[in-house]
């Protein structure tokens, strides 16, 4: 006796190799928007320390290429503030709380 289920198509949808054919649709123009699929998945390749460190920026209306491209001094005195403002977080106790350091919108 076999039985099917509704949710089995579904999750074909998702299945490594539906996965794989968005993965490889034709290729961008360079300077081409990334897409939201690229977003989604550049975003959770990124560890919370990365993630954090780009919502920080971000607040300070920067990218993390525009950072690294800052003189030394500059970007010490960035890392200075941002490390100041995590300790005063800490200490104001909004550390552990959700969203308290890094931006979680989307």
């Amino acid at each position: 006796m076999s039985l099917s289920s509704p949710i089995g198509g579904v999750a074909s949808l998702f299945s490594t190799t539906a996965m794989q054919r968005l993965n490889t649709a034709a290729p961008k123009e360079k300077g081409a928007p990334e897409t939201a699929t690229e977003a989604f998945f550049n975003h959770v390749k990124k560890t919370p320390a990365e993630q954090m460190m780009e919502a920080m920026l971000k607040r300070r209306g920067l990218t993390q290429e525009a950072f690294n491209a800052l003189p030394p001094e500059q970007r010490q005195a960035i890392m200075e503030d941002i490390k100041k403002e995590i300790m005063d977080k800490v200490k104001n106790g909004e550390g552990p709380s959700k969203g308290a350091l890094a931006d979680i919108t989307v």
